[in-house]
C-alpha cells in the first residue's frame, strides 16, 4: 500500500490546500476513492496514511472524523 501514490494530491499539494491540511487530506482520501486507488472496505492505518500524505497524525485525525460524519469512512 505505502508503495502506491494517490492519483490526484500529493503531499505538497495536501499542506497547501486552501482550506488547510485537514481539508487537503479530505480531498485526497475522497479522489483516492473516486480513481479506485483506495477501495470500500479497505483498512487504513492512520500511521500509513500519515506517511503517504506526509502529515502528522495530528493533521490526518479531524479529516477522518470529518469523512467518518460524511458515512464515508467508518472509525474503529
Amino acid at each position: 500500500m505505502l508503495g502506491q501514490r494517490f492519483a490526484v494530491y500529493d503531499a505538497e499539494q495536501i499542506k497547501k490546500h486552501p482550506d488547510g491540511v485537514s481539508s487537503g487530506v479530505v480531498d485526497a482520501i475522497m479522489a483516492a476513492i473516486q480513481s479506485g486507488i483506495m477501495v470500500p472496505g479497505q483498512h487504513l492505518l492512520e500511521a500509513e496514511l500519515s506517511i503517504r500524505f506526509g502529515v502528522s497524525r495530528h493533521s490526518l485525525r479531524p479529516a477522518l472524523h470529518r469523512l467518518a460524519a460524511d458515512g464515508v469512512v467508518r472509525l474503529d
